[in-house]
């Protein structure tokens, strides 16, 4: 699928956000359902799962957040470093 222009500057927005609350949540991991429902809400954004699932791909492939399959089979994401207790600004 292909993004126009406006989606891809709200991918980067809602990755800019998603940086945000782990920076203010530096221990945070969840779900794409509990990042839509819980901490962009936190950050005044109610935005498509679509949109926020392209949002975690691009900042896992650019290595700013990590994704695990959890038992269920869901994906988590988190930031690794600060859950090693290393934080990168």
């Amino acid at each position: 699928m292909q993004n126009n222009h406006s989606d891809e500057i709200e991918i980067m927005r809602i990755a800019s956000e998603i940086r945000r609350y782990l920076g203010n949540h530096p221990q945070g991991v969840d779900t794409i359902d509990g990042i839509t429902k819980w901490w962009l809400p936190q950050q005044r954004i109610e935005e498509s799962s679509l949109l926020v699932q392209q949002a975690l791909d691009y900042l896992v492939s650019e290595s700013r957040i990590e994704r695990i399959t959890s038992l269920d089979g869901k994906y988590l994401y988190f930031d690794s470093n600060s859950v090693h207790g290393e934080q990168k600004h």
